[in-house]
């Protein structure tokens, strides 16, 4: 394909000094990304949600992104393939600003939902496109730190976010604090693309591409028949089924009871759990059947393959229900200021970037194998999810130190497996399926995230509501206390009885969550043991995955 050969050729034609620059453009971009990511999903989305009378439906938001981002994964890897990567990073420069934009002035959830799904489809765009490249442009031995690249923003981002959001929310409201990124994240864009273009130049003045051509006979007859077969190869059917089947089956979990009123046997939650799940085994049928399908079976044979793919979706299962109402905790249960509270809430990001880029460079040297370092790196976490639970389950004086504390353990084990497990992947694949294979694994995150979401979303309401009332001996109270917790715990400071027994009523509830994280992450310990065991060497791949 276009996009292979051309990243290819680039690669062919890539300077150390044009690697450096290409990398550092990259770090600019993610530092951009990474921060306002960081302050959508923790502050100003639980703020937002909670400023339309509707907290916990941010859940719902983040679900409704995950579901997207599935569907959206594999079909990002076929357009780069097809059409090239920097492609791929000018469309992130189109929806990535416009969802922001469209996030700021959003007047209800509707509205905030759409812009955070475009928003969510930059995003997609960039990390996928970024993944990418550096796969095409690194050998193996520094690809662990490479892939590193992008989250190592979060080395300053812990710190900074905590005085931004602040900022922000002592001089104006979070619709600034949204909109103003997209202007910001576009400015940031513009050194990658300068790069990728200049590589580009050379690598065609060196004959290595012909672009042209390549590009002529992608348009080659009329329209009608190029967009069919576009169709096509980006499977639209199977897309529109998975996310049509995620969404049925997870929003009504998080709809259903509890705060929003819907009885569980209520149509409206019925119907479209019995749609969700009807549509599967048709999903399947069709892509057994399709020309082009979402997902290439044959690479799923491998069980290192399948294996990785359930640790990737049970690890963003486990840190999401761990993360979805955090920001939310701290403030109102442990009386957190919101620098503090943000900070906290990014510190699992920066550990898992400061230990894994430690790692990254000692496997440069060695051991340059990487199946024991992901196996203790899932006891560790897993072992982190134990603490956890009894951690977030008990507010005290030294709730502050033993939260900070948890978070650091788990960011640990999570460094030794989340990238590792991604080189390791891309270790025994050839080339043209690093794309599709790396999106197949970034799917799995977002089923992933968008289960943990839906269990902590269904948890949240099932059960925070209830407890609420029995603690605080008022239905009214309690109610007011759900919808708006922000502007509940302002009314009613620390030491203040209704203060404290919304603080019990939140610990229990964190409890009962985190504790569904450990059976998660426990899972995740028996599947590191059939992930393959490559000696990382110069080249770009060892094996061969996918051939026939």
């Amino acid at each position: 394909m276009f996009g292979v050969q051309q990243m290819k050729a680039l690669s062919e034609h890539l300077t150390s000094f044009g690697q450096a620059g290409l990398l550092s453009s990259i770090f600019l971009l993610a530092c951009t990304y990474t921060l306002c990511n960081i302050l959508l999903n923790s502050v100003y989305e639980p703020i937002a949600t909670s400023s339309f009378h509707n907290h916990s439906f941010f859940t719902a938001v983040n679900i409704l992104q995950a579901a997207i981002s599935v569907a959206a994964m594999t079909t990002v890897a076929k357009l780069a393939d097809l059409f090239g990567r920097p492609k791929i990073v000018i469309a992130s420069t189109v929806f990535i600003p416009i969802g922001t934009a469209v996030q700021a002035v959003a007047s209800n959830v509707v509205t905030f939902a759409v812009g955070a799904v475009l928003y969510q489809l930059g995003l997609t765009c960039i990390i996928m496109s970024i993944t990418i490249i550096i796969a095409d442009t690194t050998s193996l031995r520094s690809r662990l730190f490479c892939q590193l690249i992008p989250s190592l923003p979060a080395l300053i981002n812990t710190w900074t976010a905590g005085n931004i959001s602040s900022a922000v929310l002592q001089t104006t409201t979070w619709r600034w604090g949204i909109g103003m990124w997209s202007p910001i994240y576009l400015a940031t864009a513009i050194p990658l693309l300068c790069c990728l273009w200049v590589v580009s130049r050379r690598a065609s003045r060196a004959h290595a591409t012909d672009a042209s051509g390549a590009r002529n006979a992608r348009v080659r007859g009329d329209v009608w028949r190029f967009l069919v077969s576009l169709f096509w190869q980006l499977d639209a059917i199977g897309t529109l089924q998975i996310i049509a089947a995620l969404n049925l089956i997870l929003l009504p979990l998080c709809l259903a009871g509890g705060a929003f009123k819907i009885p569980w046997k209520s149509p409206a939650i019925i119907t479209p759990l019995i749609l969700g799940v009807l549509i599967i085994p048709v999903w399947i049928l069709w892509e057994t059947r399709s020309r082009q399908p979402l997902v290439p079976f044959k690479l799923l044979k491998d069980p290192a393959v399948w294996a990785a793919f359930l640790i990737g979706m049970l690890f963003d299962t486990s840190h999401a229900l761990q993360a979805s109402f955090l920001y939310t905790y701290l403030i109102v249960a442990t009386g957190e200021s919101v620098m503090s509270a943000t900070r906290i809430a990014g510190l699992y990001k920066f550990v898992i970037a400061s230990v894994g880029s430690l790692i990254g460079v000692a496997v440069y040297f060695r051991p340059r194998r990487l199946k024991l370092i992901i196996i203790l790196g899932n006891i560790l976490f897993t072992v982190g999810f134990g603490v956890l639970s009894y951690v977030r389950g008990t507010v005290s004086p030294w709730s502050h130190a033993n939260i900070i504390a948890s978070q650091v353990f788990l960011g640990i084990g999570g460094s030794m497996f989340v990238y590792p497990i991604q080189v390791a992947l891309q270790a025994v694949c050839r080339r043209e399926y690093v794309a599709i294979i790396m999106s197949l694994f970034f799917c799995c995150n977002c089923i992933g995230v968008a289960l943990g979401n839906a269990i902590a979303g269904t948890i949240w309401n099932q059960v925070l509501p209830g407890q609420l009332s029995a603690t605080l001996g008022s239905h009214a109270e309690a109610q007011s206390a759900f919808a708006d917790p922000f502007a509940y715990a302002n009314s009613h400071p620390i030491g203040t009885a209704e203060r404290d027994a919304v603080a019990a009523s939140y610990a229990y509830v964190q409890r009962v969550i985190c504790l569904v994280g450990v059976g998660t992450s426990s899972l995740q310990i028996l599947l590191s043991f059939l992930i393959r065991d490559p000696e990382l060497e110069k080249e770009q791949g060892v094996s061969s995955i996918g051939s026939d």
